[in-house]
């Protein structure tokens, strides 16, 4: 396989736009008001409006494109269901210039989507061409975890690929071809057992997809 470059680019929260991954414990005081983050506030309206089955003021939260395509609508609306009782952000960053990623998670709950900047505003940009297939660890199957593996599918040239786990920002390596690039990170040490996230993002061409998930180790 044509080994693909690879852009990994970790955006500071001020110059984000789009958050940062969360860290509810950064020692911010009463008198600091926090970073705007853009992504946190369209996965909590997001959400809302899920929580009140108001389709047109999801449609509204996503890209046009997004919004034109069948059935987008009623598929958020199915995947946020486990979320509406409550939820933590576990990743909120700017990825690119264009594209963003953010993640829930709830229990062993987890949804993770691109967000595209349309104009000044951003947007929730699901179910394009490009796709996130889990190569490992597979979910609802306890394993020894040392690595963190997907294929990003879809056509165009390879862009940026990012994989967390917990929320932490992974070192990944990148290989493949034109219609599929795989992802992977190998693991300082094993997870601890127990249940755990992990999240991806990957673009190709001007389409970007994400996918989280959450696992448990043994």
């Amino acid at each position: 396989m044509k080994r693909l470059a690879l852009c990994l680019v970790v955006v500071g929260l001020a110059a984000a736009g789009c958050g940062g991954t969360d860290r509810s414990d950064s020692g911010t005081t009463a008198t600091q008001a926090p970073p705007a983050d853009p992504g946190r506030d369209v996965a909590r309206a997001l959400v809302e409006a899920a929580r009140a089955d108001d389709a047109s003021a999801v449609r509204d939260l996503l890209t046009e494109r997004a919004a034109a395509r069948p059935g987008a609508v009623a598929r958020v609306l199915r995947e946020l269901e486990p979320f509406e009782g409550g939820f933590r952000v576990l990743v909120s960053e700017r990825i690119t210039e264009r594209y963003g990623v953010v993640a829930l998670l709830r229990r062993e709950h987890a949804y993770a989507f691109p967000l595209r900047l349309d104009g000044e505003g951003w947007k929730v940009d699901v179910g394009g061409p490009a796709s996130i297939e889990i190569l490992g660890p597979r979910p609802h199957r306890p394993e020894l975890v040392a690595q963190i593996g997907v294929v990003v599918h879809g056509l165009g040239n390879a862009g940026t690929a990012v994989l967390y786990v917990d929320g932490v920002t992974l070192d990944p390596r990148v290989a493949g071809d034109v219609r599929s690039f795989t992802v992977f990170a190998n693991l300082a040490a094993p997870l601890t057992a127990g249940r755990h996230a992990a999240v991806a993002f990957g673009t190709r061409g001007d389409r970007a997809a994400a996918r989280a998930w959450t696992f448990t180790a043994r």
